[in-house]
This record gives structure tokens, C-alpha cells and sequence, in this order.
């Protein structure tokens, strides 16, 4: 049996292992490790990068995403849950961009604060936000000021 068809072989049951594990997590973590190990000694057998491999599975995995790690490696994690309200932010960002008066856009790194800087979950016209208080207190101490202190 050549290497080659061996590599399919052993690609192919790591990915129907994955698939059929969908419904178990214990046995889907199982196989997500030993699909894993089965992709490095593919690729010590023929020479294959194990990068192309692993991308292949970790792809092949629902609600994983991969992530490239500083020192080269690339690791699988969870994707994070999605936020209910909205398609720019995750659930966890939206609750926590609620509690900050200047939203979601300030929790984010500089280089994608456009992708949420219009999220309605943590906006000033959302009642119940950090941000709906602070126009609030704004727009009352603008009031006073204009009033003269309220004094009269």
C-alpha cells in the first residue's frame, strides 16, 4: 500500500471519526486528539506539511475556530458564542460593551472597531446601557447649565 493512499485513508476516518463524534463531547474530544496525532504521523510519513493537515481537520470541526499562535504554531479553540441581537459582536462583547458608556467599539483592538462601532446592543438609543445613562447625564447637566444651575 503506497504512503499516499495511507495519508488519505487515515485523513479521511479522522474527519468521519469528527463527524459522527458531533454528538458526544467526550468521544468528540477523544477524536479531536487522536485525529491530531494521526495528522503528525502522516505527515512524518509522507512528508507532507503538517499544517496543511491539521488546517484540513480543524476545518472539518464545528464550532472550532483556528487560531494562529505568535510562535507559528496553530492551535483549535471554541468559537465563541454569537450575540443574539446583533451579527457584528459576540454574546460576551455585547454584555460587556452594555456596561461601558463608550460601547462595544472600546473593547475591541483599534484595527476592527469599525466592524462594531454601530452595534445596537450597546448603543446610546439602547435603554438599559452604559451609554444611554451617560447621554442622560449629559443632556441634564447641558440642561442646568443652560438653566442657570436651576437657581432662579
Amino acid at each position: 500500500m503506497s504512503t499516499f493512499f495511507c495519508a488519505v485513508l487515515a485523513v479521511a476516518a479522522a474527519l468521519l471519526g469528527v463527524a459522527a463524534a458531533r454528538r458526544n463531547r467526550w468521544l468528540h474530544a477523544t477524536l479531536c486528539g487522536t485525529a491530531c496525532l494521526l495528522a503528525i504521523y502522516v505527515a512524518l510519513l509522507t512528508g507532507l506539511p503538517v499544517e496543511g493537515i491539521t488546517a484540513l481537520a480543524a476545518a472539518a470541526v464545528p464550532g472550532r475556530v483556528p487560531v494562529d499562535a505568535p510562535d507559528g504554531h496553530r492551535w483549535v479553540r471554541l468559537a465563541p458564542a454569537a450575540c443574539p441581537d446583533c451579527s457584528c459582536c459576540t454574546a460576551r462583547l455585547c454584555e460587556q460593551g452594555q456596561k461601558n458608556p463608550f460601547g462595544c467599539s472600546a473593547l475591541v483592538a483599534p484595527g476592527v472597531k469599525w466592524t462594531v462601532q454601530d452595534c445596537p446592543c450597546s448603543a446610546e438609543t439602547t435603554e438599559g446601557t452604559a451609554a444611554h445613562e451617560a447621554v442622560q447625564v449629559r443632556a441634564a447637566r447641558r440642561a442646568e447649565q443652560e438653566d442657570g444651575g436651576g437657581r432662579g
